[in-house]
């Protein structure tokens, strides 16, 4: 991987660390008129009767073409896109190297790749 490659990786790190924590969730549809508009957010922790309050990340409009159920497809990508991007970003990180050499578990994965979630050892 070349430095511009790495500058653009911790810059995407950036981003996502900046973020709202997350999950996010979908709420919606709610009516705009005589359009619907989903929206993607977090909980706010206020709470109102039986209704928990939400913080609004962002609105998902689409106007001019709703067919196919685009508008919640759209949805849907924006709300996962901070795990998505999480999971793709530790596929690029390298692999543990066991310090001891050899694992302790011959049979089961070692801790480190457990708690990684790897799903078999490099130390093998």
């Amino acid at each position: 991987m070349n430095q511009l490659e790495k500058k653009r990786i911790n810059e995407i790190r950036a981003r996502l660390d900046a973020a709202t924590p997350g999950p996010w969730n979908i709420h919606g549809p709610s009516k705009y008129g005589v359009y619907l508009k989903y929206f993607v957010g977090v909980p706010s922790g206020y709470k109102r009767g039986d209704r928990e309050g939400v913080v609004r990340i962002c609105e998902v409009f689409n106007f001019f073409d709703n067919r196919n159920g685009m508008q919640l497809v759209n949805t849907e990508l924006i709300a996962n896109a901070p795990d998505d991007i999480k999971w793709l970003l530790d596929q690029l990180d390298p692999p543990h190297i066991c310090k001891k050499g050899k694992c302790e578990y011959w049979n089961e994965t070692c801790d480190l790749c457990r708690a990684k979630g790897c799903h078999s050892c490099p130390c093998r």
